[in-house]
């Protein structure tokens, strides 16, 4: 069963911009809530893992974010 997390908390994520690392396998998040989190400048990790979000929405992030390191 998925968490409770949905593009609708990212706001809240947002709010951590010191975040680093950061795992939302196995939630609701979604590409739109994905794509958000772009503005997270000093995340360096990013599991999505079991979350359905599409390889389009993490090749855009990967472009914005180079050394970001994407689990999936």
């Amino acid at each position: 069963e998925a968490t409770q997390i949905t593009a609708a908390s990212v706001p809240v994520l947002l709010k951590f911009s010191d975040l680093t690392d950061l795992n939302v396998a196995g939630t609701q998040i979604g590409d739109e809530g994905i794509a958000q989190l772009a503005g997270l400048k000093k995340l360096k990790q990013l599991n999505v893992a079991n979350t359905g979000v599409s390889y389009d929405v993490i090749d855009t992030l990967k472009e914005a974010h180079t050394d970001l390191e994407i689990v999936e």
